[in-house]
């Protein structure tokens, strides 16, 4: 496959696509667990951890279209 040219609007959206999820309409899992920074003061301040999941399926619909189906789960930690 050749790389993708990213100048070029239709390529562009499917390998913004393709990041998020998959272009044949296969269901694509992605997590997260991170922390959430803030800058108060000129510092870097932890507020909280978090755990993400997502279930998706991308469908392309027309030619510069594609539709997303999500269900998200996400938890919020409190910082100790």
């Amino acid at each position: 496959m050749k790389p993708y040219d990213l100048t070029n609007p239709r390529q562009l959206l499917e390998c913004q696509v393709k990041l998020r999820g998959s272009l044949d309409e296969r269901m694509s899992i992605w997590w997260i667990r991170a922390t959430q920074y803030a800058v108060i003061d000129t510092v870097l301040t932890p507020l909280y951890h978090l755990l993400n999941a997502s279930f998706q399926q991308c469908k392309g619909i027309f030619i510069y279209t594609f539709e997303l189906l999500k269900a998200c789960i996400q938890q919020v930690i409190e910082r100790r």
